[in-house]
């Protein structure tokens, strides 16, 4: 579940707004798992969600020549692709561009939320692809967050200031929920 947390800061006018994870980028990379799974292979895209993290692990990992250290780059330029007509329907149904524009998408939907950098792993063989993304500090420690951003807790505006709940997602983003 998405969840949005406004935090009143004191001193100022404006909240800090977050959301445990950036849609965009978890879209992204739930969208890659599918494009890139070798379905082959009879495991599952597999998905699991911790209380600080979502891990989506996927078989077979990335199409050499990647390797796990081209996934520490911010940017990936390959052009071996494993499933090319699931790639045409991810395009069609504006979920992927089949541009190497995955990792950059998801970087920036990443900061844009002020959240950590996700991971990307594989092993030796590239059997497996591991998508780490790590849930947002504030959801985690709010108050280290705001330490750490400069800003302090208004504990006036604590009681009323501070909302969490359910991002509302539109009907098209719902159906590719999990």
């Amino acid at each position: 579940m998405l969840l949005e947390k406004v935090i009143k800061v004191l001193g100022d006018e404006k909240a800090v707004r977050c959301f445990n994870y950036p849609y965009e980028a978890l879209e992204e990379i739930l969208a890659n798992a599918v494009f890139h799974k070798s379905w082959d292979d009879r495991n599952p895209i597999e998905v699991r969600i911790n209380h600080d993290r979502i891990e989506v692990l996927n078989f077979e990992g990335p199409m050499p020549p990647v390797t796990n250290a081209d996934l520490k780059k911010p940017r990936i330029v390959s052009r071996h692709y494993r499933n090319r007509r699931i790639g045409d329907f991810l395009k069609e149904m504006h979920m992927t561009e089949g541009r190497s524009t995955g990792f950059p998408k998801i970087y920036q939907a990443v900061r844009r939320n002020n959240s950590p950098m996700p991971s990307f792993e594989t092993d030796d063989r590239n059997g497996h692809f591991l998508a780490t993304l790590p849930i947002h500090q504030a959801f985690l420690d709010e108050k280290a967050y705001l330490a750490s951003i400069g800003k302090e807790l208004d504990e006036d505006g604590k009681k009323g200031g501070k909302k969490g709940g359910k991002k509302e997602l539109s009907e098209n983003q719902s159906l590719y929920c999990l």
